[in-house]
């Protein structure tokens, strides 16, 4: 993904954005491609245990059964790297539409992402796009996202005064109140 094609997306975007967008898609394919080296690694190592099995055939029953368990286990590894694949892909486009939203915690974003996921494959948001299914998703839905604003309210008062050193008239004035004209 380059800046070019994440500002044709999402218009408006700042650099900033951009910069923090594909820092996450960076972070996302080194961790891929780690894991795609362990598949790797793991396949070589089943492929070479498969070979050694079928070269010295002597119990020709338990070997075969060495050999549907390596071949299951090569399955399995081909299908968790197809849903890695898949669940990658939905993370980026979970990343896109969300923005710089930010949630209270990770469980609040990660159940967000599961609901979105499920939500992509109902039938009844056929034809809708990312962003309305998020929006729907997160509708009404209070204490979901970080405030933004601070809680921490200091209300300031009149300081040290001391009533009986202060006329009446300085303390009306203080409260907002007219001063009497007796």
């Amino acid at each position: 993904m380059t800046r070019e094609q994440v500002s044709n997306i999402i218009e408006g975007i700042s650099e900033e954005q951009i910069s923090k967008l594909l820092n996450i898609n960076s972070a996302d394919i080194g961790k891929a491609k780690g894991d795609f080296e362990k598949m790797k690694s793991q396949l070589t190592e089943a492929q070479s245990t498969i070979s050694e099995l079928e070269k010295n055939k002597t119990d020709v029953e338990k070997m075969q059964e060495e050999i549907n368990k390596y071949k299951q286990a090569e399955a399995d590894r081909l299908e968790a790297e197809k849903q890695a694949k898949v669940e990658e892909e939905l993370n980026k486009r979970f990343t896109a539409v969300i923005g710089e939203a930010k949630f209270v915690n990770e469980l609040t974003k990660n159940g967000i992402f599961n609901e979105f996921k499920s939500a992509l494959s109902d039938e009844t948001n056929k034809g809708k796009g990312d962003s309305e299914i998020y929006t729907t998703l997160t509708k009404d839905r209070e204490d979901i996202f970080a405030n933004p604003n601070k809680t921490n309210i200091n209300m300031g008062g009149a300081g040290n005064i001391d009533p009986d050193k202060v006329g009446n008239d300085t303390i009306r004035k203080i409260m907002g109140l007219p001063v009497n004209k007796d």
